[in-house]
């Protein structure tokens, strides 16, 4: 087959992934990564020209399929499309074109990472709201929500106490940021806390050791900003994943030496 035009179907209702069948193992994917996967081991297409997810290129979940899909094609965002662009659909999606290689590229392994922050640590929360049990000798209870008013000074006593998570708990310089929904500029900052927090699982923290290293990378990020926002993306809510904005992080302070 010379071209396959493609487009896939987007939602995959409360599943969480699909089993994808490739040379005889199974990954976990989309149900739109499996239609394209299937289409290149079914048809062996030289081009494919596919309307996906937007999380297609940039979710964890296909993170395996990606791979697959870099090391037989090169792989060409030609275009992205707002969740309002056609009628009856909101979803954020992509135009993508592939055009299959000469010669293999070896996989990437799936849990090999591109970098890592060589000062900071990300702290994942772990605690969803719906789960958050109120509790009065508990933990500070931290959602994406707070963030504003607690760089802006407000007390560690305004926020609710939680029966703590076993993930997701930070103390000391960190900066917050929304994991889901992009951040805005002026609520990134280095913010201190001298107890431990429980983080919602809708918030990211930036350790540091202390409060000069804190402040630098919060004025890094403010300066890089629009490049931050780019990191959010989803074929529905925008979100970032730990590595995507690890490996940011990382590219970010090699280049300014901070």
């Amino acid at each position: 087959m010379d071209v396959a035009v493609l487009n896939p179907p987007f939602s995959m209702g409360q599943a969480k992934g699909v089993d994808i069948e490739l040379d005889g193992r199974t990954i976990r994917g989309s149900l739109a990564m499996a239609h394209v996967i299937a289409t290149i081991h079914h048809s062996r297409p030289k081009q494919i020209v596919a309307v996906l997810p937007e999380s297609t290129m940039f979710a964890d979940m296909d993170r395996q399929g990606r791979a697959e899909l870099h090391s037989l094609y090169d792989v060409d965002v030609v275009s992205q499309f707002k969740s309002s662009t056609f009628r009856g659909a909101r979803a954020n999606s992509l135009l993508v074109a592939m055009t299959k290689r000469s010669r293999q590229r070896s996989r990437k392994p799936a849990d090999q990472t591109k970098g890592s922050v060589v000062e900071g640590t990300i702290v994942r929360g772990g605690l969803a709201c719906f789960e958050a049990v109120l509790a009065r000798g508990g933990l500070p209870f931290i959602h994406s929500t707070d963030i504003k008013d607690l760089v802006r000074g407000a007390p560690i006593s305004s926020l609710r106490k939680v029966r703590p998570f076993t993930r997701g708990i930070v103390a000391g310089h960190v900066i917050l940021l929304p994991r889901v929904g992009i951040p805005k500029k002026e609520n990134i900052s280095a913010w201190y806390v001298d107890t431990d927090v429980q983080l919602s699982d809708c918030v990211l923290a930036l350790q540091y050791p202390g409060a000069t290293e804190a402040r630098a990378r919060a004025e890094t990020i403010q300066r890089d900003y629009e490049a931050l926002a780019g990191l959010y993306r989803g074929t529905g809510a925008r979100y970032v994943t730990v590595e995507r904005l690890k490996d940011w992080l990382s590219a970010t302070r090699q280049t300014d030496g901070s």
